[in-house]
Parts: C-alpha cells; sequence; structure tokens
C-alpha cells in the first residue's frame, strides 16, 4: 500500500507540475485505481495442479468415504469444492499441507465420477483436478 501512496504523490506533483501530462497521468492513476480495486497484483499468478484420491477403496453402500483434495503449490490456501457431475458434495479449507477433506457417508450405490475445484488465492491460479472414478 505505500508503494501505491508513493504513485499517487508522484502523480499529483507530477500532474501540478506540467498540465499537459495530466491526461497520461489520470489514464495512470485511473489502472491503478482499478488494479487496487479488484485486488490484483501486477506480477503473475503461480499455475497450480489440483488432485482428488478416495479412500477406502472400493467402498461399501452406507459406508464413509474420504475424499482428499490436494493443490500442489506449497503455501496454497483458500477453499476447495466437491463435486459429482452438477451436485456438489460439500466444500473444504486446504490445511497447511495444501490438504483438504470431505467425508461423505450417503453416496448411493455404483459408480461415481467426482472431480474438485480449488478457488485459487492470490498468487496462486484455481485449477481442476481430474474426474476420479470409483
Amino acid at each position: 500500500m505505500k508503494n501505491v501512496q508513493n504513485i499517487i504523490s508522484f502523480l499529483s506533483v507530477r500532474i501540478k507540475r506540467d498540465r499537459l501530462n495530466f491526461i497520461r497521468a489520470s489514464k495512470v492513476f485511473a489502472t491503478i485505481l482499478f488494479l487496487i480495486s479488484f485486488g490484483l497484483r501486477a506480477q503473475g499468478q503461480t499455475a497450480t495442479t489440483t488432485t482428488l484420491t478416495s479412500s477406502p477403496k472400493p467402498s461399501c453402500l452406507n459406508e464413509p468415504v474420504i475424499l482428499t483434495a490436494t493443490v500442489d503449490q506449497i503455501g496454497a490456501t483458500g477453499n476447495v469444492h466437491f463435486w459429482e457431475g452438477p451436485v456438489l458434495l460439500g466444500n473444504g479449507t486446504l490445511d497447511i499441507k495444501e490438504i483438504a477433506t470431505l467425508t461423505i457417508s450417503n453416496l448411493s450405490a455404483g459408480n461415481h465420477s467426482i472431480t474438485v475445484v480449488y478457488d485459487g488465492e492470490s498468487p496462486f491460479n484455481g485449477s481442476s483436478s481430474a474426474a476420479t472414478q470409483f
């Protein structure tokens, strides 16, 4: 935030000193405000890969199944969402090991295709796993 204040101060002095640069300075100022308001950073975001595992394999009807989502970047934080097709099974929050779990015990009999989606949290991009069949 201190850098932003320095930039604003610089632009203010520049505008007062040279009115011809007003339009150019105001465009820069508007761009800075846009970046601040949307929480974006000038640096690039880091790509992530999200994987999903389940246990036990195979599982029985009404037996608890633990779904485990892992994001491959050290320091990744934020939320993940476990989906079976268009149905949200539940949410989880990454722990300090970049892992989130969800225990479910009400899956119907038969095959299931589950996907996990990581929202991403700056400076990490979101990602989703391949569908896991069980």
